[in-house]
């Protein structure tokens, strides 16, 4: 996600957990709903793990969709009420939090929807440090989840490491009689081990058979039973859209209604094979009371523990295909072509309508101006570093002034209502004072200067309005004026300045404050002052 900031990219993963879990509802109930056979199920949840994958490339390319614009505002005013109670009800001798002590006017409704978004953008650092302790707890929780996966496959390797071949005896006949009927489309190849503990499907091209050493004294019933429900997985192909659905998963580690989905689709497998061994003319009882033996035989072998992952030996998938057996009217057919594409297409329609959702207001997490977000330079002047939140700092004694660039993404959220063109050809910075050192300290707006390094300048627009600005010039001005003039100590201020460039071509440049006053004399004329610059590239 290039060009996607630590505080996007965190409010980006909540969305992921969230959409997904939509995704995952709304599978579920249409199997839940929809009464339709065991493989049409299959192939349902196949199609909600298709929709985890591109879920976050919909939710980046996709335009969004605002549904909480009406909250927002409502929020925002909630915010501004209790920062206004709280500075009427600050103690004494406690200096006020930034939003508290601008020079706003009182009841300004601009100002007050502002106050809960600087509120909010001041925890952007406290977000950006926690972004890269969420991400490498999610990146453990992969590996972690794909370390299982693999050690789970070769597990299943070292089942067959010394596994033979089986070319006669009942089991081989009764394969050469399934494929004169023509329920097996290839030849089977069977194998036996000692380290099996339940016939299983193997392999993702010409997959095989394998078997336990007790299966070779199985009755004929029992073989044909085993051999058909293994033959189904093979012609499914369930071993290679497993291991995609459990790979989505291990992404999706952190959130159990993924997990809840893989486990559905494992057991809506197991019992489209189920029928699949009904419509070749086998029992349902009799069939129900192998499976049962089957499950119990492996239950007390020695090999409980490697076969404790499989559907069979697990008592609540195995309660569920047995009532699917013995249930006289439920739909056992194959699922054909054209269901599986009216799936595909209803999912598939419902994950683009999910992705458009956004939880903020029109934001978008790839860029949407044309223009490169700024970034703090490698190289800064003296005097200057760069915090953690990408703002770059002024320092002297106990006295700071901080710049930091707003990206587009926070234009939008301030502005929601405005057209992304007008921002796309705005500049904007937060600036901010924190005096802990000197009696009284002054930044005066109008001699804060944007230039590029070829020597173009670009003034600060609470000077003036240039042509071709479609911002009105109220909300620029009102944007650049919060008065820095007079920051007593220990206070600390902050507000906007909003600059109508600098052009798309401008890949270096510098803001400039000239003349901030650190000392007044005693009748209020600046007798210290102090230029200081900080450098941005794109």
């Amino acid at each position: 996600m290039a060009g996607v900031s630590s505080f996007d990219a965190a409010s980006f993963l909540l969305e992921m957990t969230i959409k997904s879990a939509g995704i995952v509802s709304i599978a579920w109930l249409m199997t839940a709903l929809w009464r339709s056979s065991a493989a049409l199920r299959h192939a349902l949840w196949l199609a909600a793990f298709f929709a985890l994958l591109l879920l976050p490339a919909f939710s980046i390319l996709l335009p969004p969709l605002s549904f909480v614009s009406g909250l927002s505002g409502i929020f925002e005013g909630a915010v501004s009420l209790y920062d206004g109670a709280a500075a009427v009800n600050s103690p004494p001798g406690l200096s006020p939090v930034p939003s508290q002590v601008n020079s706003d006017p009182p009841g300004s409704p601009l100002a007050d929807k502002l106050d809960g978004i600087l509120t909010s953008s001041h925890s952007g650092a406290g977000s950006s440090r926690l972004y890269p302790f969420l991400l490498g707890l999610w990146l453990a929780g992969l590996i972690a989840s794909l370390s299982g996966l693999v050690l789970d496959y070769r597990s299943r390797r070292r089942w067959l490491a010394d596994a033979r071949c089986v070319t006669s005896g009942l089991w081989a006949d009764i394969a050469a009689e399934l494929e004169r009927n023509g329920l097996v489309r290839r030849p089977i190849r069977i194998l036996v081990s000692p380290r099996i503990p339940v016939p299983v499907t193997w392999g993702f091209i010409r997959p095989a058979v394998a078997i336990p050493l007790s299966a070779q004294t199985w009755p004929a019933d029992r073989i044909r039973i085993a051999l058909l429900h293994e033959v189904a997985h093979a012609r499914r192909g369930d071993q290679t859209t497993q291991l995609f659905a459990r790979i989505i998963t291990a992404f999706y580690w952190f959130h159990p209604m993924v997990w809840h989905a893989f486990r559905c689709l494992r057991l809506e497998q197991e019992k489209a094979c189920d029928d699949f061994v009904l419509n070749a003319g086998q029992r349902s009882s009799s069939y129900g009371r192998h499976l049962m033996e089957i499950a119990m035989d492996a239950m007390n072998a020695r090999h409980l523990n490697s076969a404790a992952s499989l559907p069979v030996v697990q008592s609540s998938s195995l309660v569920a295909r047995i009532r699917a057996l013995v249930d006289e009217q439920s739909d056992r057919r194959p699922v054909q072509r054209h269901q599986m594409l009216r799936v595909g297409v209803l999912i598939g329609c419902v994950s683009c309508l999910i992705a458009t959702l956004s939880l903020a207001d029109g934001t978008r997490y790839a860029e949407t101006s044309d223009k490169a977000s700024l970034r703090p330079a490698a190289e800064q002047a003296e005097g200057t570093i760069v915090a953690s939140d990408v703002s770059v700092v002024f320092t002297q004694d106990r006295f700071e002034v901080y710049l930091r660039p707003m990206t587009a993404e926070d234009l939008i959220r301030l502005f929601p209502s405005m057209a992304q063109e007008a921002l796309q050809d705005l500049t904007v910075f937060r600036l901010g004072v924190r005096n802990y050192y000197y009696p009284k300290v002054g930044i005066d707006p109008a001699s804060i200067v944007l230039r590029s390094a070829d020597g173009r300048e670009w003034r600060n627009l609470a000077v003036g309005k240039p042509d071709g600005v479609d911002l009105p010039y109220w909300l620029a001005h009102w944007l650049s004026s919060y008065d820095l003039r007079s920051v007593f100590s220990g206070q600390e201020m902050s507000g906007y300045v909003v600059f109508e460039g600098p052009d798309a071509d401008a890949r270096e440049i510098q803001v400039t404050v000239k003349d901030a006053v650190l000392r007044y004399d005693y009748r209020g004329e600046p007798v210290q002052t102090v230029d200081f610059t900080y450098r941005f590239e794109r």
